[in-house]
């Protein structure tokens, strides 16, 4: 495509940049919930989620999260695709949340705000330390969390 093919579609590079970054986005977001959807109770629900992290992160050569690499170089915090960035990362840990408060955990929001913490971390050991066991280590920290807030 040229130039102002893209341009016909997009008002700037900036706004092509978003339209990606909701897509992969979108994709991600998608591919989670179908590997908690497929869990049979609660608990391996709320698991599912990591399990998908560590199969993500094992599988392949990791380059790092595309959405925080493209909201890096968005210097502007209220840009449009960092606020794709945000909303990602805010709904991953609303989807811990809701996972948490199904199985009927003790203070779901802060299991799910810690939940959140492991998941991201294991994404950026996973890229900088070039680890391809960090979304393992991080479902054996979340069942011990899920123990700990267990009635």
């Amino acid at each position: 495509m040229t130039k102002p093919t893209f341009y016909n579609h997009f008002k700037s590079k900036d706004a092509l940049v978003t339209a990606v970054m909701e897509l992969r986005s979108e994709s991600w977001q998608r591919a989670i919930e179908e590997r908690v959807a497929a869990a049979r109770t609660p608990r391996r629900r709320l698991l599912a989620v990591f399990d998908f992290l560590d199969e993500f992160l094992a599988g392949q050569p990791f380059r790092g999260c595309a959405l925080v690499n493209a909201a890096v170089e968005i210097p502007n915090p209220s840009d449009p695709g960092r606020d794709v960035a945000r909303r990602n990362k805010a709904d991953n840990q609303k989807r811990l949340e809701r996972l948490a408060k199904e199985a009927g955990l003790r203070n779901p929001i802060a299991l799910g705000a810690a939940l959140s913490l492991l998941f991201e971390g294991a994404i950026t050991v996973a890229f900088v330390e070039s680890r391809t066991d960090s979304g393992r280590v991080a479902r054996k920290a979340a069942e011990s969390l899920i123990r700990q807030h267990t009635p």
